[in-house]
């Protein structure tokens, strides 16, 4: 949706999946994307997968951010001690939780309403990887 969004078209080359929930996914999947060819930049789907990632881009002697930027979601406790630290998204998870439970109960009470989606915002933390400066450093 947000390629689409932005016109921007979906390029099967610059995507490479690991197995979710598999210890190792995130660095098979780099793996993958790196025999293909080397992007400037990767997305992963949580922090474990982008610091699985950041281990295969650095075996293959390629340097973050420098070569490549990367960038997790979860802002978990990984987060600032990979190496370089790893720029994120954080997610808010106690409103997510609230957000769940309450769809639940009106489920629960009424089981027959239509699906429903629920945006959430999020907050990138720029950290080391990504290469950019934080606001308070390009000062």
């Amino acid at each position: 949706m947000a390629l689409r969004e932005h016109g921007l078209p979906y390029d099967e080359d610059l995507v490479a999946e690991g197995l979710p929930r598999e210890e190792g996914s995130g660095y098979v999947a780099m793996r993958k994307l790196l025999e293909r060819h080397i992007p400037s930049a990767v997305f992963a789907a949580n922090d474990k997968t982008a610091a699985e990632a950041i281990r295969a881009i650095k075996e293959q002697g390629l340097r973050v951010p420098e070569d490549i930027a990367v960038v997790g979601f979860d802002d978990g406790s990984l987060a600032p001690h990979t190496e370089p630290p790893l720029t994120t998204m954080r997610v808010f998870r106690e409103k997510m939780g609230a957000l769940a439970a309450r769809r639940l109960l009106e489920l629960i009470e009424e089981p027959d309403q239509p699906p429903v989606q629920i945006k959430l915002s999020t907050h990138l933390i720029v950290r080391g990887s990504c290469g950019a400066k934080r606001l308070t450093e390009r000062r």
